[in-house]
């Protein structure tokens, strides 16, 4: 029997079979929709800088699970970039993404008023070694 279990055809059969039961039923749909994105203990229900008017850009320079957290990268990142983020200021924006779960993100970024500022400045961050995204804020 182990001989035969090194010829490559009947392994993949074998699995085939071994796997059978566990594909072999009906998706499992879920009860419903997806549900939104929650708050956990010790995030905060809102902040003040997301509900300002924000420009509609934004160059994504920090994300974590809790505000704070994205501030304090931004100000890390902000330290180390100085000659190209010194002037700015961040703009926290709570982000719902389900595909990590169902915590609220928090992006820190830098406002832009146009598509062509915010890729300018994030193209000279990573010619600078930093990382960075552009967004729709």
């Amino acid at each position: 029997m182990v001989l035969f279990m090194k010829d490559g055809l009947l392994l993949g059969i074998c699995l085939m079979f071994a796997a059978g039961p566990a594909f072999g039923g009906a998706p499992v749909e879920p009860e419903g929709p997806l549900g939104p994105c929650v708050q956990t203990q010790g995030s905060p229900g809102g902040n003040a800088t997301a509900a300002q008017a924000r420009p509609p850009w934004g160059v994504e320079i920090a994300t974590a699970f809790s505000e704070q957290e994205a501030l304090e990268e931004f100000a890390r990142i902000k330290q180390d970039h100085a000659d190209l983020l010194g002037s700015f200021d961040p703009l926290v924006v709570e982000e719902c993404d389900l595909h990590m779960g169902t915590k609220l993100q928090y992006s820190a970024r830098v406002g832009m008023e146009s598509r062509e500022d915010a890729d300018s400045l994030c193209a000279k961050l990573i010619a600078k070694g930093g990382a960075c995204i552009v967004q729709k804020n």
